[in-house]
């Protein structure tokens, strides 16, 4: 003899459902919308019998994760450090790309990672971020850090005002001065 059951769930140890017919459930919780893991249990009983719901409940992990990591790309004697964050994946888990110009991507490790430079433009240099679930951070810009000359500056070929206020006058720019 078949007996028939009846399921519900629960999500991040929260309350449990109201017992339906039918194993499949449309997950649609508010919680959802919450970058993050998310625990899913699933229990079942014999229907109509309340003392036999499964004791042990089958539980599955989701990753809700829509956001791209920040990526940030520093340069200091020929070597490139990326570093990343992100919102859920810890940077240990993230993987850090890079290729010049259109060439194949190759990987980096993880966040931070470094790549040398060797005698190569930076500015043909191109950085990706890639998290768990599969978002794509990017650097496209890198803080260079060159030697200092006589004159001051980073030596990093930046235009700069003669009157050393460029600081001062992309604050002025910003705040709509």
């Amino acid at each position: 003899m078949r007996a028939d059951f009846e399921w519900q769930l629960r999500v991040d140890d929260g309350f449990w459902s109201p017992y339906q017919k039918t194993p499949h459930f449309l997950l649609s919780r508010e919680v959802f919308w919450l970058q993050g893991r998310h625990k899913i249990d699933a229990r079942a009983r014999v229907q109509g019998l309340p003392y036999t719901s499964d004791p042990e409940p089958a539980t599955t992990w989701v990753v809700i994760d829509s956001v791209a990591p920040v990526v940030e790309l520093n340069e200091r004697g020929g070597i490139v450090t990326v570093d990343a964050k992100d919102m859920i994946t810890p940077p240990r888990d993230l993987r850090v790309e890079w290729r010049y110009d259109h060439d194949g991507w190759q990987r980096a490790g993880a966040a931070p990672a470094q790549i040398e430079l060797g005698d190569k433009d930076p500015a043909l240099l191109s950085v990706r971020v890639i998290d768990q679930a599969g978002n794509v951070g990017s650097g496209d810009t890198i803080n260079f850090h060159g030697t200092v000359p006589v004159q001051g500056g980073c030596n990093c070929h930046a235009a700069a005002s003669p009157h050393g206020h460029t600081h001062e006058y992309a604050a002025l720019v910003l705040l709509g001065a």
